[in-house]
């Protein structure tokens, strides 16, 4: 009779629905991580499950930022007429089957409603699908069309964005990488305004340009 009672007070205990590293991160009381027990589960639960697992991400990300590179030096850079550029979109394509694969089963595991609740994830589905349709584009569209120069633009300022995050693996990158994101999000409505001077200032610029092709 006694060891029934402990099988119940024991599983009155357990949680299935609940996650300690969940509550830790929902948490607004920033004096609890001042706990040498906590720190300790933290840095346990992170070199335990999570460094390996980010370390493999972040080598995936370099092979596909050094990809980017090549097929940016070979295709715009140093454009050779005789070479068709489209062979080169083969390098881009290896590079983006990692993280498709992964935010695939990330969306499979999480469902949609969960997975669409995070704003991040938004611009992970953009990185990659933007990704997969800038290799149609170069192939079948002309590389220098404006389209394709937009959404090759928006890649590669997403790949600086996910660059900074995988540099949080290394602590002592860690407090420069959030200060620029909070200044970042602080300065929005700034930066904002000032987008919309150098679209307008650019309009400007090129009628200014087109005037003097004429003169």
């Amino acid at each position: 009779m006694q060891e029934g009672s402990e099988n119940e007070s024991n599983a009155s205990l357990r949680n299935d629905d609940i996650a300690l590293m969940d509550l830790i991160g929902a948490t607004e009381e920033l004096e609890i991580f001042d706990s040498e027990t906590l720190q300790q589960y933290i840095e346990f639960k992170w070199l335990k499950y999570g460094l390996a697992h980010f370390i493999f991400g972040c080598c995936m990300h370099c092979l596909y930022v050094l990809m980017m590179i090549i097929y940016i030096n070979l295709t715009y850079l140093y454009d050779k007429p005789d070479v068709p550029h489209t062979q080169y979109t083969l390098i881009l394509s290896i590079g983006i089957i990692y993280p498709w694969i992964y935010d695939f089963i990330q969306l499979a595991q999480d469902g949609p409603k969960a997975y669409f609740s995070d704003p991040w994830n938004y611009a992970d589905v953009y990185y990659i699908y933007g990704s997969i349709l800038n290799i149609f584009l170069q192939i079948f569209v002309d590389k220098w069309n404006v389209w394709v120069i937009i959404n090759l633009s928006l890649i590669i300022v997403l790949m600086i964005i996910k660059t900074f995050f995988f540099l949080r693996i290394r602590e002592s990158f860690t407090p420069i990488v959030i200060m620029l994101t909070n200044v970042i999000y602080d300065l929005r409505i700034f930066l904002m305004f000032y987008s919309i001077l150098l679209f307008i200032f650019s309009l400007l610029f090129s009628v200014i340009g087109v005037g003097l092709k004429e003169i």
